[in-house]
């Protein structure tokens, strides 16, 4: 693996881990948790989960251009 699809690959785990981490850690400290941010369809839940899709997309949107570039040159 190249080094920035590695970097890539690694920060979005740590993005994906932060959120999760913060949002359970809120969920189990918190007495006041909103309930309607574990609902489907709320804006709250999707709020949560914008910000870990995020990284994802931009590393799908990397290897697929790397693997178009590499593609087109061999």
């Amino acid at each position: 693996m190249s080094s920035p699809i590695l970097f890539m690959f690694i920060f979005c785990l740590f993005i994906a881990v932060v959120c999760f981490g913060g949002v359970t850690f809120s969920l189990f400290t918190s007495n006041n948790f909103p309930a309607c941010c574990l609902e489907y369809g709320t804006a709250c839940y999707f709020g949560l989960l914008i910000p870990t899709t995020v990284p994802v997309f931009v590393v799908f949107v990397y290897c697929n251009w790397l693997g178009h570039k590499f593609f087109i040159h061999n």
